[in-house]
């Protein structure tokens, strides 16, 4: 397969993850967040944060670094 092709595909493979796990962060998950009482809150949210940079952050870094090699070593003609 072709370097372009390659990287094109990691790069919509990560931003599809990313874009996956927001919707459903978004529809399931900050709702229940109305049911945590406001003394759990702060240990909650320490929980959520944390475990969110786990669920996120190596598609993040596996989408930066394709964008990054896109503009560096990309397809020279954009229709290709």
């Amino acid at each position: 397969m072709e370097r372009a092709l390659l990287l094109v595909l990691i790069n919509a493979g990560s931003t599809l993850y990313i874009v996956g796990l927001i919707w459903f962060v978004q529809l399931v998950h900050y709702p229940l967040m109305s049911r945590v009482g406001p003394g759990a809150y702060p240990v909650y949210q320490r929980a959520h944060q944390s475990l969110t940079t786990l669920a996120v952050g190596p598609a993040m870094l596996v989408e930066l670094i394709a964008s990054i090699a896109l503009v560096v070593d990309g397809p020279r003609d954009p229709l290709c």
